[in-house]
């Protein structure tokens, strides 16, 4: 069954199940996840679930199974471009052109024993500053830990 989830400011968790219908606005009442594919055109970035429920993340992990053996294939970090942007980054800050700004590294991997759930509850168990977010539908998703409030 598809699932989406995005833990919340208040370290509450947003769980979206069912069909997820695709909509190029989020709706004005209800719940819709924001999964955007920037290498296309495609516009319809939001996706309404069919049903939602609102939960602490311990409600939420009691829910998950345990991540028992996930077989992940992580892919090296390009430290070159991190350090490239990072420098951009220093001189922008030097010159006055920015005040502030967060150079990010994304750590990404393939999955061979892709079980949502599994998946899910193994980053369910990310405790403040981290917020975890997921989406996925059949064999395909990504699953993930920020510690920045991606939306509200």
């Amino acid at each position: 069954e598809p699932i989406a989830w995005l833990t919340r400011e208040d370290g509450s968790v947003v769980i979206g199940r069912g069909e997820m219908r695709p909509s190029p606005t989020a709706p004005v009442d209800g719940v819709a996840f924001y999964k955007r594919d920037f290498g296309t055109t495609h516009s319809d970035a939001w996706f309404i679930p069919e049903r939602h429920e609102i939960l602490t993340p311990d409600e939420l992990i009691k829910q998950l199974p345990a991540a028992t053996s996930l077989d992940i294939a992580w892919d090296p970090i390009d430290t070159v471009a991190f350090s490239e942007v990072f420098q951009e980054i220093n001189n922008a800050i030097r010159t006055g052109r920015f005040e502030k700004t967060v150079p990010v590294v994304t750590e990404t991997g393939t999955c061979h024993s892709f079980k949502p759930l599994e998946l899910m509850g193994a980053m369910a168990g990310c405790r403040s500053p981290l917020r975890s977010y997921g989406f996925a539908v059949g064999a395909c998703g990504f699953a993930g830990a920020t510690p920045e409030l991606l939306l509200s």
